[in-house]
């Protein structure tokens, strides 16, 4: 394919007559042959084993995977080609590429494809001599020139086979091998030369050692370029330094925020005079020199870089280039050096931005600057100006457009004084925007004051009155004010505060005062005057003319939004007393012995007769814990004997606790009879069982029963009380006069009335079997009226008994008397049961003791069936155990049973066969048993 004596030797996927056009192929021009050979890998044998045959361009024979290189297996093509020779013809290969065992040769056609076609570079083929003797070594010379001018590559290195030590190649890119005998093979690595520069890409060759027509092989370098820009770095500094755009001949040397530029490069001297920049990739850009015989000048001397700037940025070249100047100054090749160093070719200068350029922040009270704010432009910081409140605007130099908006950043003034109430602003900016960005602070103001803590040790407490330009230096305990304030300097120079808000209130400048040249106008916030209404039971103390002056000289509005200022105080005027009052319900008495503890005190307080304790208030209100003792806990509010008591500056003021009138109604049953001797001479005694009346539920015995009835109090909200039997209580009993609760503490010494437990009446049902003798007058009328005071009292630290319940007497007859007909003494021996029911034998013999009928059975009449026993039948009447008796009035007490003297006198004759030694025996002994 070369017009010399050396051919070149390409793989080539697709059409030939496409491929003549790739990078490295020859110019259309030059002849093109099919090539006959042998591809024998260095894993093929003597036996012809992985040998791949070519004939006529063509491949021989099925590719199939042959060994494999660690976990990949490599086809037999790729491997094939790592050694190759020429099987005809007149040409020999002196130099392949070293293909990678583990990259298939189909996938590197793939990649390097353009168009329609792809080719790789296979070896370099020199024509065959003749040999003058076949054990005769060869020399081999190996040249490295650039295909921009046909130079020697010097500077490069060769290392041969294994060897530690390297060949340099002289200035002229030549470099001697070491002689090999013909036929053998050397492994030949280079160094100092970009590979992707080198044909076939790879920096590994094999040299063939054979008769050679001429013992020297050219490589050919290949002039590819890779252009491109790093953008610099945008910090919002007011100078932004030249972008460098550079050229390089090594991809490894393009830095990774490196940017690919558009344009154009034109070279005259080169086959391709111009190629387009697409502004997607770096390279690489394929330059050859257009004259086969070579050039004394490198034709990157003649280079033209037509760069097209991006957006806001402005291209400056350097003319003459730095290529044609080096060339001209040193000469030689530029390709070799570019491949050790990227040189610049020229800058990439911003274009200033847009306006605004300056930021003026003005405070509207006297239109001085406002300091200490911070200022950020899209999150770059703005730098200071010497006059307060002004701030140079990053260039913004790296950016995509030439007009749009601004996000401006200001820290360090409240938002709430910046229009739209936020720090963060939207500015435009565009060639018709003014140079500065005017920015008004507004003058809002905030006033509030903060109340006393309620431990404050000053006495009178105090509240401070604050004047703030900021809303989120509001604390939480503040409080808004009524009043107005004056402004002279203002447009509305009188402004009320209705004490439904902090603020804002606006504070408008009215005409500017004239001043002399130079000096500064005052602020409008100095002379403000504040008229204000204290809360109740407070007084206000305005700070003195002089201090607030003070405080609020030269810019009051930049103070304000800083800090809180103090322009008077709320003084707390003597809270009043706060009355605390115990007392019984059913009369308004106090309660003897009753007292409470303050939460956190040790010891208990104890109220006056009147039921009274006066307490200490807190100024702003608050909650006491009290804890009641000397009072029955059922009768407290909740059964408890804690509570909390809310309570305000001023009302209410007494705190009244009731002690509710809650009373247990109830019997308790008589006890049960015990078994002592009884004569028929003592009449039965009848248990009777006590009605009770009791004010504390612990008092109340376990057994204790419920009562029916009604408890009658005139005067109370129910005059009649029903007691439904079900329930032993509470029975809350209220006055009718429910009104009659102290308002004031005046009121609160006013005499008691009379209790209402002295009152009741008790109208009762008695239980089946019982009758109801109530105690008239009542012992709680007694007592009352005895000793006076409030019964209630009395009755929760003892039950009453107001009444009893007596048991109905039992019916007769109540006793059985068994006697005996022939001397009227009781049978000793007998037992008596009584309807089933065993009869109480009595002291006498004989005598019994009916058992009691149920408490419902005792009225009108009945049958009684008594049974005896021990007692032989037929000595009873009617001959039998059972009898039968009547029950009722009019019915004698003890019933009599007569035992009939009944004898039957009999004699036994002796037996027949009785001797008569056991008659005598029988006859003087004593009696048989």
């Amino acid at each position: 394919s070369r017009p010399s004596a050396f051919a070149d030797l390409w793989l080539v996927g697709g059409r030939v007559e496409d491929c003549r056009f790739g990078r490295f192929c020859p110019p259309g021009r030059g002849e093109v042959s099919l090539w006959d050979g042998e591809l024998f890998g260095s894993a093929a044998t003597n036996s012809g084993d992985g040998i791949l045959a070519v004939q006529g361009g063509v491949l021989k024979g099925p590719c199939t995977a042959g060994a494999r290189s660690g976990d990949v297996a490599c086809c037999s093509l790729t491997r094939s080609l790592c050694a190759l020779s020429s099987a005809q013809g007149k040409w020999q290969v002196a130099l392949n590429a070293m293909l990678s065992p583990d990259n298939c040769v189909m996938k590197v056609l793939a990649d390097v494809a353009t168009g329609t076609s792809s080719e790789v570079w296979l070896a370099r083929m020199a024509m065959k001599g003749q040999p003058d003797d076949a054990d005769q070594t060869e020399p081999l010379h190996l040249k490295l020139r650039s295909s921009c001018c046909g130079q020697g590559f010097a500077g490069a290195s060769i290392v041969v086979g294994d060897s530690a030590d390297a060949l340099d190649v002289d200035e002229g890119g030549c470099c001697e091998l070491p002689p090999q005998a013909r036929g053998s093979q050397l492994r030949l690595t280079l160094r100092g030369v970009p590979p992707c520069l080198l044909p076939g890409g790879s920096a590994e060759y094999l040299a063939h050692f054979g008769s050679l027509a001429t013992p020297r092989v050219e490589l050919e370098i290949s002039c590819q370029l890779w252009l491109y820009w790093v953008p610099p770095e945008d910090d919002g500094e007011a100078d932004v330094e030249d972008a460098m755009v550079c050229v390089a001949a090594d991809p490894n040397h393009v830095p990774d925020d490196a940017r690919p530029l558009a344009g154009a490069v034109e070279c005259p001297g080169a086959e391709r005079q111009e190629i387009t920049l697409d502004g997607a990739t770096f390279g690489p850009l394929h330059f050859k020199s257009a004259s086969t015989c070579g050039s004394s000048c490198c034709l990157l001397a003649s280079m033209k870089f037509n760069i097209v700037a991006p957006m806001n940025f402005e291209y400056r070249p350097r003319d003459p280039t730095p290529l044609a100047e080096r060339i001209t100054e040193i000469g030689g090749c530029e390709l070799h050096r570019l491949a050790r160093c990227p040189m610049a070719i020229g800058t990439m200068s911003a274009i200033p931005p847009p306006p605004p350029h300056l930021l003026r922040l003005r405070g509207a009270c006297c239109r001085r600057g406002f300091c200490g704010v911070e200022v950020a432009v899209n999150g770059v910081p703005a730098v200071a100006m010497e006059d307060d409140g002004d701030f140079k605007l990053p260039r913004r130099r790296v950016t995509d457009d030439s007009g749009g908006t601004l996000q401006v950043s200001l820290k360090g003034v409240p938002s709430c004084l910046l229009a739209g109430g936020s720090s963060e602003l939207a500015v435009p900016y565009g060639q018709g925007e003014a140079t500065n960005l005017e920015v008004d602070v507004s003058c809002l103001l905030w006033i509030y004051w903060v109340p006393p803590e309620d431990d404050d040790e000053m006495d009178p407490p105090e509240g401070t009155i604050f004047l703030v330009a900021h809303q989120d230096a509001l604390p939480e305990r503040a409080r808004t004010v009524k009043g107005s304030f004056t402004c002279l300097g203002a447009k509305e120079q009188n402004i009320d505060l209705d004490g439904s808000s902090f603020g804002p209130f606006a504070v408008v400048p009215g005409l500017a005062e004239k001043t002399a040249e130079g000096e500064e106008p005052p602020c409008i916030l100095s002379g403000l005057a504040f008229q204000l209404e204290a809360p109740a039971d407070f007084e206000f103390l305005p700070a003195a003319p002089e201090e607030l002056g003070a405080l609020l000289a030269d810019c009051a509005l930049q103070r304000l939004a800083r800090e809180p200022v103090a322009i008077g105080t709320f003084r707390a005027l003597p809270p009043p007393p706060l009355n605390l009052c115990l007392r019984s319900s059913c009369c308004h008495r106090g309660f003897a012995g009753s007292a409470v503890r303050l939460g956190g005190a040790e010891e208990d307080e104890a109220f006056g007769e009147n039921g009274q304790l006066k307490l200490v208030r807190q100024r702003r209100g608050g909650s006491l814990q009290l804890h009641f003792s000397g009072v029955p806990l059922c009768l407290l509010p909740g059964e408890k004997p804690d509570c909390i008591f809310q309570y305000g500056p001023k009302e209410p003021r007494a705190f009244e606790v009731d002690i509710m009138c809650l009373l247990w109604v109830y019997w308790t049953p008589p006890e049960e009879e015990e078994d002592e001797e009884e004569s028929i001479e003592d009449e039965p005694l009848m248990p009777q069982g006590m009605l009770w009346v009791a004010a504390n539920k612990d008092d109340v015995p376990e057994e204790a029963k419920p009562v029916t009835g009604v408890l009658v109090c005139r005067k109370a909200l129910n005059p009649e009380l029903e007691l439904d039997g079900t329930s032993l209580g509470p029975f809350k009993v209220r006055r009718s006069d429910v009104t009659m609760a102290p308002a004031t503490p005046a009121e609160a010494d006013d005499e008691p009335v009379d209790c209402l437990v002295k009152t009741f009446h008790f109208r009762m049902e008695p239980p089946p079997g019982y009758e109801y003798r109530g105690r008239d007058p009542s012992p709680l009328f007694e007592r009352c009226a005895e000793l006076g005071g409030c019964e209630l009292q009395r009755v929760a630290q003892c039950p009453v008994a107001v009444g009893s319940f007596k048991e109905v007497q039992h019916p007769s007859p109540l006793r059985i008397l068994t006697r005996t007909s022939c001397c009227g003494r009781g049978w000793s021996k007998a037992k008596v049961d009584v309807d089933g029911r065993p009869a109480k034998p009595l002291k006498e013999a004989g005598c019994f003791r009916i058992p009691p009928r149920e408490r419902d059975d005792r009225r009108g009449k009945g049958t009684l069936n008594v049974r005896f026993d021990d007692v032989p039948a037929h000595m009873l009447p009617g001959e039998s155990t059972e009898v039968t008796a009547s029950w009722g009035p009019g019915e004698p007490k003890n019933m009599k049973v007569e035992v009939s003297s009944l004898l039957w006198i009999y004699w036994v004759p002796p037996a027949d066969d009785d001797d008569d030694e056991e008659s005598v025996e029988l006859q003087e002994g004593e009696e048989p048993a």
